[in-house]
């Protein structure tokens, strides 16, 4: 299992460099396409988890939210397209208040956000690891065709899919890209 969250810096690379951010935006979905593309070419029966891009306060200032609901359009319009293995998560709306019918993001909750509108407090991280558990943990129920009889691997407690007997874990360490990627 795959879970994913980019893009947020692509929306400050735009604010920053006056680049396009329409380009910024589609930029961001295709890569994410390919790299989740390569993922199931290397591994056809992974699992991945796409995480909305979060509106913090600093990209509301910036005025950023349009080009950050663009992306998550794209990340969901992505995942619709292969259900059985593909999920969005929207956070936004967990970490905002306001919310008006029909709008996604709202104004964010300032105070699990550090002064700098864009990191968070540890209280965040809890909020997150809340509303994620679930959404893992069905994706992992999902993927109970890859058992260890079948494909000779199986999952650690890590999420790292394990050759059997001993064998170093695919894709290397947790934080490791894999080759080709």
């Amino acid at each position: 299992m795959v879970v994913h969250y980019c893009g947020s810096n692509d929306i400050g690379y735009a604010y920053d460099s006056w680049v396009s951010y329409e380009k910024v935006a589609q930029n961001a979905i295709d890569n994410t396409r390919a790299y989740v593309q390569q993922l199931e070419e290397l591994w056809p029966d992974v699992r991945v988890l796409l995480i909305g891009i979060i509106a913090g306060p600093k990209r509301h200032e910036e005025g950023n939210t349009g080009y950050i609901k663009a992306i998550n359009a794209g990340y969901h319009k992505l995942c619709l397209e292969r259900t059985t293995t593909r999920r969005f998560f929207d956070l936004n709306p967990t970490l905002s208040e306001n919310l008006d019918p029909g709008d996604i993001l709202g104004q964010p909750l300032r105070d699990l956000y550090l002064p700098d509108g864009v990191h968070y407090h540890p209280q965040a991280y809890e909020i997150f690891r809340e509303q994620l558990k679930p959404a893992i943990e069905q994706l992992r129920e999902e993927s109970t065709g890859l058992r260890e009889e079948s494909t000779g691997l199986r999952e650690e407690s890590t999420g790292l899919r394990v050759a059997s007997e001993g064998r170093r874990p695919l894709g290397g360490s947790r934080h490791e890209v894999p080759p080709g990627l």
